[in-house]
């Protein structure tokens, strides 16, 4: 799902952003997998399981370095209960 630009408008947000938003609480987490791919952190809790998809893009010195983008989605019985982002609206730009 990272598809990085060098020059020119980030990609990732966008991808991130379409992601997040089309992932709806209610929607199995094969679903899930389809549009976000497959997760980079697996935190089983027991009665749910917390899947956690992580990006780190540069943005340069001059705009702060590393934006980190973050999206986190907790399934119970196979199902969507909850998700959260974080810095999916930023630009890398």
């Amino acid at each position: 799902m990272n598809e990085h630009s060098f020059f020119g408008k980030s990609k990732v947000a966008d991808s991130w952003r379409l992601a997040y938003k089309q992932c709806q609480v209610g929607d199995s987490f094969t679903e899930v997998k389809e549009i976000a791919g497959e997760p980079d952190e697996v935190l089983d809790c027991g009665d749910f399981i917390i899947y956690t998809y992580i990006s780190n893009e540069w943005k340069g010195l001059i705009r702060g370095g590393v934006i980190t983008r973050k999206m986190t989605f907790v399934v119970k019985e196979g199902k969507l209960i909850s998700k959260s982002g974080q810095n999916l609206d930023k630009s890398a730009w």
